[in-house]
This record gives C-alpha cells, sequence and structure tokens, in this order.
C-alpha cells in the first residue's frame, strides 16, 4: 500500500541521502544541456532540512511502500500566498508506478490545506517526463530561463 506523509526528524537520513541521487541526476541533465554544474552545498544544510521538517520554510512529504520510502517532494515556502515545489524524488525502482504524480497531489493538496494561493516550480527543458508530469497536474509554462557559459 502506497502512504504519503509528513516529514519527521527520524526520515533525516532519508531525506540526505535521497538528495544526494538528486544532486547526482540533475548534474547530468544540467551537462547534457551545458556544460554548467550548480554548486547547491549550503541549500542542503543540516539547518535547510530542520526548518523544513519543521514546517518553519517549507515542508517535505515522503512516500512508503509499506514500510520503505520510495520518493520524496521539498516544497519550499516563498511568502504567505506561494508555495514552490523545489524538488520532486522518486528512486529509480520505484519510477512509474504513479508515486512521482501522488507526491505533486498531495504536494498541492497539503499547500492549500496550509492557505497558499499558488505553487510554482522550475524544471529543466530536457526533462521531458517531468514537464509532462507537471503539465497533467495543472501547471503551466509561463516564462523560460536561459543560460550561456562566459
Amino acid at each position: 500500500m502506497l502512504e504519503v506523509k509528513i516529514a519527521e526528524e527520524k526520515d533525516l537520513n532519508f531525506i540526505k541521502d535521497t538528495y544526494k541521487l538528486l544532486d547526482s541526476t540533475m548534474t547530468n541533465l544540467l551537462k547534457q544541456l551545458m556544460d554548467i554544474c550548480e554548486d547547491e552545498e549550503e541549500q542542503h544544510s543540516d539547518q535547510y532540512w530542520e526548518d523544513l521538517i519543521r514546517e518553519k520554510t517549507g515542508y517535505i512529504l515522503i512516500a512508503f511502500q509499506g514500510q520503505k520510502p520510495t520518493g520524496m517532494v521539498v516544497v519550499e515556502k516563498m511568502d504567505e500566498q506561494e508555495a514552490h515545489l523545489e524538488d520532486l524524488l522518486v528512486w529509480p525502482d520505484f519510477q512509474k508506478h504513479g508515486i512521482g504524480e501522488l507526491l505533486v497531489k498531495e504536494a498541492k493538496e497539503f499547500a492549500s490545506k496550509k492557505g497558499y494561493k499558488k505553487m510554482t516550480l522550475n524544471v529543466l527543458s530536457n526533462n521531458e517526463s517531468a514537464r509532462r508530469l507537471y503539465k497533467k497536474k495543472g501547471f503551466q509554462e509561463v516564462k523560460i530561463s536561459m543560460v550561456c557559459n562566459l
């Protein structure tokens, strides 16, 4: 049975391990676009995670298959009206089973219950599967960012 829960402090190791996987996946996607690599080290400090788990700066939802965590979604508070879906990750063994779709649905519902009126996200232009998922869940493309190496 698949279940989504709000992250707790006991989930911190899973969250950190998941982000290691996410960082390597994102680096590969970025390298496919151009030879760039973003340093997100500071964003992923222990304090960053603790504030999210305590719902001070957003929240983390984790999907479980039985007792096994299978994926997570990180949502940051931008202001009182806007939440930002920062990251969505499903472990490779559990992809293509609707977990990402469920996490996005639950993240939107949780944000609405918290009083947010809008949710935003960023997605790489070459991440077609993520773009399809987000469009299916009601997100619309509203701007395009461009990058060049100097």
